[in-house]
């Protein structure tokens, strides 16, 4: 599954606070600097959720211009450092349960 870089750098900057939902675009570029003048105008309305060329949906439009990250996030971000170990258990658990109910 291929990773966004533009979408990684937008969801650490929210789990950072560096980015407050919703945002638009001059804060996209304030929070996340060093892209392409291009991509803050186009990256968050090519993958809004209902975008007309079938894109991966990762933003919710909620007003003019403004947007919020669909949750959870994608492409295994909602992982952090410290909780990767529990998560990746947890996620064990259910794939167990899920393909082996007779021991539930």
């Amino acid at each position: 599954m291929a990773q966004h870089k533009v979408y990684s750098a937008i969801v650490k900057a929210i789990k950072k606070r560096k980015l407050k939902e919703p945002f638009g675009s001059k804060e996209f570029r304030i929070a996340c600097p060093g892209f392409a003048d291009g991509t803050y105008n186009a990256f968050l309305y090519k993958h809004r959720k209902g975008n007309p060329g079938g894109n991966s949906e990762l933003f919710k439009k909620v007003a003019s211009g403004k947007f919020r990250v669909i949750r959870p996030f994608k492409y295994g971000l909602w992982f952090s450092k410290t909780s990767k170990r529990k998560n990746l258990s947890l996620h064990f658990l259910i794939v167990c349960l899920k393909f082996f109910p007779m021991y539930t």
